[in-house]
């Protein structure tokens, strides 16, 4: 991976993050954000903030057989490692086509990430 891909990709996913954005509020997600104080804006704000020194891997093949790639960023917000896995898509949540980004981890890392470009 170089950084021309992690920006060409963070462009991508910033441009669909206007259009519409998922977030996958699962268990580990809301007990992250509800401790942090945050609302879906905020972590719409910390994805918008995110850049190539954030980059940790990716893109890694979704297994469960949709079309595009998952990438994995982190941020330390509070003092806590928190570990972002977003990908974009050309559909939203009803299926409809438009340009979206799916965050669907936005939780305290549970290892140590590691950052190619820090």
């Amino acid at each position: 991976m170089n950084k021309d891909e992690v920006v060409r990709f963070l462009t991508l996913c910033k441009f669909a993050v206007r259009s519409n954005f998922i977030l996958e509020l699962t268990e580990k997600n809301k007990k992250t954000i509800t401790f942090l104080g945050y609302i879906e804006d905020d972590v719409i704000d910390e994805i918008m903030d995110l850049s190539v020194k954030d980059y940790c891997e990716g893109p890694l093949h979704d297994k469960s057989g949709f079309l595009g790639d998952f990438w994995v960023f982190g941020k330390i917000i509070q003092n806590s490692e928190i570990y972002i896995k977003l990908k974009v898509k050309n559909l939203n949540s009803s299926g409809d086509k438009q340009l979206s980004t799916l965050c669907i981890s936005f939780h305290f890392a549970e290892k140590t990430l590691s950052y190619p470009f820090k």
